[in-house]
């Protein structure tokens, strides 16, 4: 199974210069479980989660990757913060149910534009986000992490952000970075990279488990914010 997680990193100095970021797409999740493998093992809750610009509160049509969809309602507050900016952002749930006819491997997702303007790497860009149902082989929980909507880093040196990694079932997690398919525009570069050639790596962790994002900001200019999109599967 797969699961893309959307983020945002900001890079800050002491003094960084505040940013307008237009547009309103700043982080998407899919979460999804079986709630009753027992009685209703095909039937699929799934809990999206997004952020928006707070004076932009969009909503989503997510597909389940059988042919059905659904155009969600105004979700509900999940919460919600304000980057190194000073931009708020909102954390918007939606969630629902599906039935799928077979036990087999779905790939759920929701797309649509655009992403921050000021971003290094992907402004303007249309959005993919996605995570791949599978239930041919008793699958109840996709792999999990957490991580925030939007992630300082500060420049002039190495650093890192770990991203811890669960799944429900109990199997080992790996992560990489999104194709460009994955994350929804052809002209996104992922993983970014400072103009002066410094990319972002990743890596896998045991203890604790999770994956380790690495980067020298030394050569960035605080203010700069990048797109980054990760994917985390399961060996199942």
């Amino acid at each position: 199974m797969i699961r893309l997680v959307v983020l945002l990193v900001a890079l800050s100095g002491l003094a960084a210069p505040a940013t307008l970021f237009a547009t309103h797409f700043r982080q998407g999740e899919i979460r999804w479980r079986v709630p009753d493998p027992t009685n209703a093992p095909l039937t699929v809750e799934f809990e999206v989660r997004v952020a928006w610009r707070s004076s932009f509160i969009d909503t989503v049509t997510l597909n389940f990757g059988d042919g059905g969809s659904i155009a969600f309602p105004p979700g509900t507050s999940a919460g919600g913060g304000t980057d190194t900016a000073g931009n708020p952002y909102s954390i918007i749930e939606y969630t629902t149910t599906h039935t799928y006819a077979s036990a087999s491997m779905f790939t759920a997702y929701f797309s649509s534009c655009c992403r921050m303007s000021s971003l290094v790497n992907a402004a303007d860009d249309a959005f993919r986000v996605e995570s791949r149902v599978d239930l041919s082989s008793g699958n109840t929980f996709p792999p999990l992490t957490v991580a925030a909507p939007m992630i300082p880093m500060q420049i002039g040196g190495y650093r890192s952000l770990l991203l811890p990694t669960l799944d429900g079932d109990g199997v080992p997690v790996t992560c990489r970075f999104a194709t460009a398919m994955e994350m929804g525009d052809s002209t996104t570069l992922n993983p970014p990279q400072i103009p002066s050639g410094q990319f972002l790596t990743l890596s896998i962790t045991t203890s604790p488990p999770g994956c380790l994002l690495t980067w020298n900001t030394a050569p960035a200019v605080a203010g700069q914010s990048y797109a980054v999109q990760v994917v985390v599967e399961s060996t199942n």
